[in-house]
């Protein structure tokens, strides 16, 4: 795979006689790095772990990391410190003289659940890391797939573009008798053919053949065309976003002068189309790693 996108999704879940553990990971495109978590607080140790595993696998992106985990309870086993809610009841009726009745649901709340052994607490951790380890290999097929479509829109309008500036190319070969054609068209409509000085008048079309000339413009868009294509099949892994938005930027600065040196509707075509399918690929680059 020559390109991968930023955009990408996975999910993964895992589950023991102990734990389940589910993990999802959604990535958007991001000029740098964004980090979004959400899980329990008993996890937060792990965050900076996660982020730096995600940073080893891929370089650019907005992550949102959602971890859910669960303790599997067995048949006669209970999340619920019923030591705890005794404590608390006789407490609170000795302190306020409460004689009512409480509301079982009251006590579901994680400050009456009984306290989890350390190595429970290390067990998790563990589980949690592979978990986030398999999530993480999937988010990055997910890219590369993505990425697959991104390489296609691209490479298609990189066609347009090299047959607009081919068009621009072949086109230019009549400058010369275009140019004299108008020239003497408005001299006809002034009357003034006769008098015509002709190495003048042939200088003149000289100076406007010069000032016309995109014969530099068109070599610079040729070689930025193949720069492009060589990044896109590199297999450089990271900034080649970054590299065709630059190289794109190149693209559009000559087409934009071959568009002001112009005089004729077929190129100032060439000219429009060429722009449109930079516009559509810097859209796509903008997602790109």
């Amino acid at each position: 795979m020559s390109v991968n996108s930023m955009t990408g999704f996975s999910r993964t879940e895992f589950s023991n006689d102990k734990f389940e553990v589910t993990c999802e990971i959604k990535s958007v495109n991001h000029r740098f790095k964004d980090f979004r978590f959400r899980m329990h607080n008993s996890l937060n140790h792990l965050e900076l772990e996660i982020r730096r595993m995600i940073e080893a696998s891929l370089s650019r992106g907005s992550f949102d990391i959602s971890i859910q985990t669960k303790k599997v309870l067995k048949n006669d086993e209970s999340k619920i410190d019923f030591e705890k809610v005794k404590n608390f009841i006789n407490s609170f009726k000795e302190n306020m003289n409460f004689e009512g009745n409480l509301n079982p649901t009251h006590f579901l709340r994680p400050e009456f659940y009984k306290e989890t052994l350390e190595e429970d607490k290390d067990a998790l951790s563990d589980v949690v890391k592979s978990v986030c380890k398999d999530t993480i290999i999937e988010l990055k097929k997910s890219r590369a797939s993505e990425g697959e479509k991104l390489e296609s829109i691209l490479l298609a309008n990189i066609n347009v573009y090299r047959d607009e500036i081919k068009k621009v190319s072949d086109l230019r070969v009549n400058y010369k008798d275009n140019l004299e054609k108008k020239l003497l068209e408005r001299l006809k409509e002034k009357e003034l053919e006769s008098e015509v000085d002709e190495p003048r008048f042939y200088k003149e079309i000289i100076y406007y053949l010069e000032k016309m000339d995109v014969d530099e413009e068109l070599d610079r868009a040729v070689i930025h065309i193949d720069k492009l294509e060589s990044i896109i099949k590199s297999d450089k892994k990271n900034s080649k976003g970054r590299e065709i938005e630059f190289v794109l930027q190149e693209m559009n600065r000559e087409i934009n002068t071959i568009g002001s040196k112009s005089n004729t509707e077929e190129i100032s075509n060439s000219v429009v189309k060429s722009k449109l399918a930079l516009e559509k690929m810097r859209e796509q680059a903008l997602n790109i790693q």
